[in-house]
């Protein structure tokens, strides 16, 4: 209904994602790329697709679940509680053939994690990744991503890499005057040319730091 972010200037990543999800057995996808770059929107474009009149019946009758690491032990504090209910919540993911995001990658290192256990969700999900049967996307930043991949390289071998570059000069230009647009849509605000030249060059100039 309009409330997810858009992705500018990403269609070719988002029908990517919709090709690579799509497979039977599909490669578990992390999505790779700086802080901000905009790998969570991607993420809600690719749910508007698959709801788009454009999309096929397949797609459409597929559910889209967030669950990441913090949702996935929510509430549950008995012993042996937040393992079952990821187990309950894969088992439902891969009977509604639902796409499972599951957020941060390197967050599930450390979800479940106690004094009493080292045991995390990504270790629980490990074999069950490994059997393919449901499609999984999740997100790191390149350090993150390093992180997951020297604390338990067996898990970030499921995932296949697919990486979210920071946009070019001239997609830069294009995506700001589309905020600009939907922005001035909303409010009586007026954005200038020079105005979206100045933000793009503070963008560049600050960003780094």
């Amino acid at each position: 209904d309009g409330q997810l972010d858009p992705a500018y200037e990403q269609d070719a990543l988002v029908s990517l994602l919709r090709a690579r999800l799509a497979a039977k057995d599909a490669e578990a996808v992390v999505l790779v790329g700086p802080s901000g770059v905009g790998k969570s929107a991607l993420l809600h474009a690719l749910a508007e697709a698959l709801r788009a009149p454009t999309a096929t019946d397949d797609e459409r009758a597929r559910p889209f679940f967030f669950v990441d690491g913090s949702r996935l032990i929510a509430g549950e504090g008995m012993w042996g509680g937040w393992q079952q209910q990821v187990l309950q919540s894969y088992r439902e993911a891969s009977e509604a053939r639902a796409i499972l995001a599951l957020g941060h990658a390197v967050d599930l290192l450390d979800a479940g994690k106690s004094a009493h256990s080292d045991q995390n969700v990504a270790q629980l999900l490990l074999p069950l990744l490994s059997t393919r049967e449901v499609s999984v996307v999740a997100e790191a930043t390149a350090e993150t991503w390093a992180q997951v991949e020297r604390r338990n390289a067996s898990f970030a071998r499921l995932f296949s890499v697919v990486r979210v570059e920071e946009p070019a000069l001239e997609s830069l230009s294009r995506i700001l005057t589309r905020v600009a647009q939907d922005t001035v849509g909303a409010t009586s605000l007026e954005v200038k040319p020079e105005a979206l030249e100045e933000c793009r060059f503070l963008c560049r100039r600050f960003l780094p730091y």
